[in-house]
């Protein structure tokens, strides 16, 4: 951890100039907004640790959906309340296009020496980057894995499944009167269940002409098979988020999970779980073996908010000390590091049981579409497979109704050309 300094005197600013770090004319407090989960808890005490002398940093964590509203109505209106904001990538393309987002590329070449960005892969900058500019710095590199009680499966002369059919088969034998066969989140079924076994089934959010495709056969596909599954988990998985789906396994309520990798050093935790070292992990069962898996990448993140009255600079600098290779390998225990040099260390990847399930599923887990209507489609495409999931509306007819709507705003935002 870096030494702490006071109050700058005129020595110390000269000194900031030599090394780089512009001298300020008195302490600023930098203000972030974040979703809430345990590793954007950990960057968000960095942020505060690690940044420049005499620059304070308060933080605002909340669920996703609090984030996103408070996020977006600020932004907006072009409020300067925020100076940082967390975002995953989604988010990026859609903040990014709006105009909300300060471009960091020139930051990044200036201070590559100092914090080594190289060492994050061209696949993760990718992610960041809207119409060849860099909006973001990655914090985290995160995936959906398969989480399974090796015990359970054990004792049932189980294998994880490879393919989606071979899950639906073992979560029927699985659900006992004990516990059920799996969990599911599906308080936003297209966050993450949806998007999952659409592109395992082969499908897509937009065709190449850029209109929505989700009532393709694909999506049909996807859809029968969340609603075959949803048979087998807790009658409250309609409302679960991740939060909850966690907790189901950590009590011995579920057997078996698809779920973001942040979830898994949990299970080992005493203080919370029941099933310490009784969980295992690996990649997502496909459609069929070897194929793409029921899973989603995303990269999380923090980027500058365009509207911010501080200099961008030292905002940078702020969030480049709290993601360099030091800070992230302290954080390892709660997400898979983007930084190569600390994804491949032999000591972390033997530390962390799941990392090895984590950097195979990395490698063929589909990205949510770099479109900046997507999270506006998400949300429609979102309502309707809900109304598909209680039975208010037949499959296709729920995802004909979002493909239609979608494409109405699509249009209406202007990301369509007739």
């Amino acid at each position: 951890m870096r030494k702490k300094v006071g109050k700058l005197s005129l020595i110390t600013g000269v000194v900031l100039l030599l090394v780089g770090y512009p001298a300020l004319a008195e302490k600023i407090t930098l203000h972030l907004i974040s979703h809430k989960y345990p590793a954007t808890e950990f960057y968000a005490q960095a942020l505060s640790e690690e940044a420049p002398p005499d620059v304070k940093v308060e933080a605002s964590l909340m669920p996703w959906e609090k984030w996103q509203e408070k996020a977006r109505i600020s932004f907006s209106a072009g409020s300067s309340a925020y100076d940082i904001t967390f975002a995953d990538h989604a988010s990026v393309a859609d903040f990014a296009a709006k105009g909300w987002l300060i471009p960091l590329n020139k930051y990044i070449e200036k201070y590559e020496d100092e914090f080594h960005f190289s060492d994050i892969p061209q696949r993760v900058w990718d992610v960041v980057t809207y119409q060849g500019e860099i909006y973001a710095i990655p914090l985290s590199a995160t995936m959906e894995v398969f989480f399974y009680r090796d015990d359970l499966f054990k004792q049932a002369g189980l294998q994880p499944p490879k393919t989606l059919e071979e899950y639906v088969e073992v979560a029927a034998k699985l659900t006992t009167p004990q516990r059920y066969g799996i969990s599911m989140t599906l308080r936003y079924p297209v966050r993450s269940e949806f998007h999952s076994y659409l592109h395992a089934c082969g499908g897509s959010w937009f065709n190449e002409e850029g209109k929505p495709a989700i009532n393709e056969p694909e999506g049909v596909m996807a859809l029968i098979y969340m609603k075959r599954l949803m048979k087998y988990a807790p009658p409250g998985a309609l409302s679960y988020g991740n939060d909850e789906s966690m907790v189901a396994m950590q009590q011995d309520k579920v057997a078996m999970m698809i779920q973001w990798m942040t979830r898994a050093a949990p299970m080992d935790d005493p203080k919370i779980s029941k099933v310490v070292n009784l969980v295992q992990w690996s990649v997502p069962p496909s459609l069929g073996e070897g194929g793409v898996p029921a899973s989603v990448l995303s990269v999380d993140t923090y980027a500058i908010p365009s509207f911010t009255k501080h200099d961008p600079e030292i905002i940078f600098q702020t969030i480049a000390r709290a993601t360099d290779k030091e800070t992230m390998r302290r954080g390892s225990e709660l997400i898979f590091s983007p930084r190569l040099s600390v994804a491949n260390d032999p000591e972390l990847v033997a530390k962390y049981r799941h990392w090895p399930a984590a950097g195979a599923t990395m490698q063929t887990a589909a990205r949510y579409p770099p479109h900046p209507g997507f999270i506006e489609v998400a949300e429609i495409v979102g309502r309707r497979i809900a109304q598909a999931l209680v039975g208010e509306l037949k499959n296709k007819k729920a995802l004909d109704l979002a493909a239609q709507e979608s494409y109405e705003l699509l249009k209406k935002r202007g990301y369509l050309r007739e």
